[in-house]
């Protein structure tokens, strides 16, 4: 069976609705949906599997890699509604300590904007205090270098949780 996916917006999240198989042959359609979503600029990316009968090894590295992606952008990539058999094969792989897996989109979508932000603000924080020459507290030496920084962690701050 081919893999089919369904690409939505959800209160900003995008939502990657999976139905089918993902293994060698299909996973680069996968992949290549996932880096698009990467440079649309989406940091927030939802794969709800209720419809995924099977996930090889080769879906499974996609997850990984565009999971690191996310994480290094301050985003992230949050699993919901496995089938048991998928919901095995990351169990057996250790899979489940590296993404959230939530039940439904109902509680992952909050879940996943509410630590989203979270993870861009300590991202953020890591910048600022390493500077532009990667030095502990270069920032600090330099004030007022960084403007765009600075007015994005305001905004950030400035928002209240999701």
């Amino acid at each position: 069976m081919a893999l089919e996916l369904t690409v939505t917006e959800e209160q900003g999240v995008a939502v990657v609705a999976l139905a089918g198989q993902l293994d060698s042959r299909t996973a680069p359609e996968l992949e290549r949906t996932l880096l698009g979503l990467l440079g649309e600029k989406k940091h927030e990316i939802l794969l709800d599997l209720a419809a995924l009968e099977y996930v090889a090894s080769a879906g499974l590295r996609v997850f990984v890699m565009v999971g690191k992606r996310l994480q290094a952008e301050g985003g992230r990539l949050a699993l919901c509604a496995l089938e048991p058999g998928v919901l095995k094969v990351l169990e057996i792989a250790g899979f489940v300590q590296l993404f959230p897996i939530l039940p439904d989109r109902r509680e992952a979508i909050p879940w996943l904007l509410a630590n989203a932000r979270a993870g861009r603000i300590g991202n953020l924080a890591g910048e600022l205090l390493r500077g532009e020459d990667g030095a502990a507290g270069a920032r600090f030496r330099r004030p007022g270098t960084d403007r765009e920084r600075a007015a994005y962690a305001a905004e950030l701050l400035k928002k209240g949780d999701p």
